[in-house]
C-alpha cells in the first residue's frame, strides 16, 4: 500500500514528466477513439477488438499476426506490440503527437506503415 507520501511522490513524478494523470487519460481515450474511427475505414482488411484500454488488431491478409495497443498509466505511455517488436510512445505536447523517441517514430506513421505492409494496401491512419 502506498499511503499518502507515496501518492504525493507519484503525483510529483507525473507532473515533473510534463503531464498529469488526468491529461494522460484524456489523451489516451482520444487516441483510442481516433484509432477505432480510422480502422473502421479498413474493415475488409483489418479487424479489431477494444476493451479495458486495449486494442487488439488482426489482419485478413496476415493470419496469426496480432498488434496490441494499450495504455501504461504508470509510465504515462501508449505501448504497441506486434511482430515480436515493441514501441513505447510518449505524448509530445509541442507537436501534439504520440512519439517513440527510441525508434524515432510517430504512432500513426508507424502503424500506417506496418498495416500497409500487412494488408497489402495503402493504410493511412
Amino acid at each position: 500500500m502506498l499511503g499518502h507520501l507515496g501518492l504525493r511522490l507519484i503525483n510529483t513524478i507525473w507532473k515533473g514528466a510534463g503531464m498529469e494523470l488526468s491529461k494522460y487519460k484524456s489523451k489516451a481515450a482520444e487516441l483510442f477513439e481516433q484509432l477505432q474511427d480510422r480502422l473502421d475505414e479498413y474493415e475488409d482488411a483489418i479487424d479489431y477488438d477494444y476493451g479495458s484500454a486495449k486494442l487488439v488488431i488482426r489482419f485478413e491478409q496476415a493470419p496469426g499476426v496480432v498488434y496490441v495497443i494499450n495504455t501504461q498509466q504508470a509510465a504515462l505511455q501508449i505501448w504497441v506490440a506486434g511482430e515480436a517488436k515493441a514501441w513505447h510512445f510518449d505524448w509530445d505536447e509541442e507537436n501534439s503527437i504520440w512519439f517513440d523517441s527510441k525508434n524515432e517514430v510517430e504512432l500513426f506513421a508507424m502503424l500506417s506503415s506496418a498495416f500497409s505492409r500487412l494488408t497489402k494496401e495503402r493504410v493511412q491512419l
